[in-house]
Formats: C-alpha cells, structure tokens, sequence
C-alpha cells in the first residue's frame, strides 16, 4: 500500500475512533475534537505523540491495531493533553517523568473501563496516583525503551531531525499547553450541561476530577481585593432599628445596631470570540465573588459587540455548566451605557483587554475594576493596578 493511502486508511479509522470518544467517553471526546488528528509514515516516529494542537500517529502501526488498542491510543494521546503533563513536570527527569505520566494516564483510562493494551505500562494498584506520586516512587534508571512497544513521544527536538515526513511539523508551543487549562474546563461544563439534559456524562476518574476541580476555583482573593473599595463607601455610623443592638438587649432596652453591609455590585462579562477560551476561567471568578455574599442579588451583564444578557443574579443560580451568550466583537460601551441611569458601587469587568472603549470620564463615573485575562491576571482598578498575577496591563496603552 502507498504511503499515502494508507495515511488515508489511518486517518480514516482515527476519526471513526474520535466520534467513538465521543459517544462513549463524553468529556474526553469532547477534548478530542479540539485536535487536529495526523497519520505519518516516518520512522522519527514510531508510535503517536501530539504537540498540543494536533496528535501525530504512525500510520503503519495504526493500522496494525486493534480497534480496541487504537482507540486506547488515541484516548492515550489526548489524557496528555488534558492532564497537563507538560506543565506539570517542572525540571523532573524526562525519562522518570515519562514513565510516570503513562502509569498515570492508562491507569486514567483504566478507571473509565477501557482496557489496557499488552506492554503498555499500567500497575493496578497504581491507579488513582498522581504522575508526581507514582515518579518519586520509580527507580532512578529508567530507559525510555522501558516503557514498552506502545511507548510515545513526549517531547521533541530540532524539527528536521531524521523525518522525511513533511506532515510530521509539531509546533511544540508554552501557550498552547497554558490553553489547555481552560478546555479542560470548558470540556467539563459542556459535558456536565449536556448531563443535566438527560444524557450520560460518563465517568470523571479521581485524578481529573481533582484537576478539573482546582482548575474551575477562583485564583483571586476577590474579599480582599472587593472590600478595599466597598468598605470606603459604607456608613459606618449608619443605624437602623431592624438589627438591635445586643449590647443593651439584657437591659431590655431597644436601641438602633449598625447598619447591615449593603453590597451594590455589578459583574459584566466579556463573551467576545477572541474570550471563549477564558469564559470558564471568567465564570469561576464571578463564583467566588459570589460566594463572598451567598444571599446577595449581583447584577450580571454578558455582552460582546452588545448587551446579550442583563440580569439579576445569587450565588446559587451561578451554575458549573452555565453557558454564556456571545461570540461576536468586543464593545465596553454598551455596558456603561447600560449602568448609567442605575450606577454600582463597583464593576467588575471581566475581559482580555481588546475592545471599543468608552471615554475616560465615562470610567470614572464608577468605579471600575478590570480583570484582564490573557497569558496572566492582571487586576486594575480605573487605572491603577490593585492585584497582579502577572505584569501590569493599562488598556489604554
């Protein structure tokens, strides 16, 4: 068989195996997609590897496996990418590192109910440990050829180095692997949504769910950052008969306690298309703004090129698998606009930065404080910078 029909043969049974995933593993179908899928015929590579945007297979082993053993590779591929292994090594040992990131994700795999190929590196009792748990328990010498005939690449060198196959091109990229911090996000609260509809969520292994759930906490200590500008803005003097104050309350005398924290807040929401990656991220911050005052009604406005949604809010209708309304330009006028004849206290205004801006004096008529997501956080209130995750940002440069 030519080389390019049986790349063709390849790829056409990695996408019947990918529509599989998703059918029967939801989540990591779902993540699937968001690759591009490549046969090569190229002795650099003898198995599969991906780079992050796209998983690269031998088309000749492909075709030699199993329709059990090839899905398993495939799932095999994308559990890299979700479990953010590129990330996660952090100066370890490549070749430990590599043993230890297969132990984990076939035990992964294992956990969902598929079944494991022969040779591939997988301890029962193993299953459910970290990569990290699972590297500082294996000796320190490991060979790569240790890891079996199922063994992948998981790191790449110069680009030209022995392939002669010209769709062999991984683009091994830092940002691309941060992205996937947010797809892992996204990929679970579509799937959650989709649950709640009636179908099948399939299941989440313990490792995931645990990544899934630090990735979807808030990283922003918003009671800090929040108060520092509601609490200027309260009457501390203030009374008012519904709240007593105890301290006379044993000498039966009724007088006037303080006043209770009234929060006058609204959060608006880019949902532009250049923001998509980052609306799981934006939706986990506004949880944990919510969660500061659990019975408080937030005002939340979704807008792109303008406003698709302006509603009241509480902690409790804020949702995992809520969806957000957009997709379109970037517009922060309307939003202003929008405020004008009934002003917070604060906006908190999550965005990448990019966008048509409203006249200074329009900003400053609130109080503004800007998240801006793109590589970092950077936190700003009007114009100065508040908190910081990252360098400091000015929209207005």
């Amino acid at each position: 068989m030519k080389r390019a029909e049986v790349k063709e043969k390849a790829l056409a049974l990695w996408e019947n195996d990918r529509a599989r995933l998703v059918f029967e593993q939801p989540f990591i179908g779902m993540l699937a997609m968001q690759l591009e899928l490549q046969p090569v015929v190229d002795g650099a590579l003898p198995t599969a590897a991906t780079d992050g945007r796209t998983v690269f297979g031998n088309a000749n082993f492909l075709c030699r496996l199993s329709d059990e053993d090839r899905l398993f590779v495939l799932a095999h591929e994308v559990w890299h990418c979700a479990a953010l292994h590129h990330l996660r090594r952090q100066g370890r040992d490549t070749v430990r590192w590599n043993h230890a990131v297969d132990y984990e994700v076939n035990g992964l795999l294992a956990e969902t109910g598929m079944t494991v190929p022969k040779g591939a590196l997988y301890r029962r009792h193993w299953r459910g440990w970290s990569a990290e748990s699972i590297y500082e328990v294996l000796p320190e010498d490991l060979t790569d050829e240790g890891r079996g005939r199922f063994r992948d690449r998981h790191t790449w060198r110069a680009p030209s180095l022995g392939r002669s196959d010209p769709d062999l091109c991984p683009r091994p990229d830092e940002r691309i692997w941060k992205g996937w911090q947010q797809r892992v996000v996204g990929a679970w609260q579509q799937v959650q949504a989709r649950g709640h509809g009636g179908r099948g969520i399939g299941r989440l292994p313990g490792v995931m769910g645990s990544l899934v759930r630090s990735l979807t906490r808030p990283q922003v200590p918003w009671q800090t950052v929040l108060r520092r500008y509601l609490v200027p803005r309260l009457d501390p003097g203030r009374r008012q008969w519904t709240t007593p104050n105890r301290r006379y309350l044993s000498r039966e005398l009724y007088l006037p306690g303080p006043a209770r924290e009234r929060v006058d807040l609204a959060v608006a929401i880019d949902t532009s298309g250049s923001t998509q990656d980052y609306l799981p991220a934006f939706l986990a911050e506004l949880r944990g703004i919510a969660g500061q005052w659990p019975d408080t009604r937030i005002r939340l406005i979704q807008a792109d090129a303008d406003i698709q949604s302006d509603e009241y809010v509480t902690a409790a209708d804020l949702r995992p698998e809520m969806i957000l309304k957009g997709g379109g330009g970037t517009d922060f006028r309307p939003v202003f606009e929008a405020l004008k004849s009934d002003p917070p206290r604060v906006l908190v205004y999550f965005t990448d930065g990019f966008g048509q801006l409203p006249g200074r004096h329009e900003v400053e008529a609130l109080d503004v404080v800007w998240v801006i997501w793109r590589d970092t956080i950077t936190i700003k209130c009007r114009y100065g910078a508040v908190v910081t995750t990252g360098q400091p940002l000015s929209l207005w440069q």
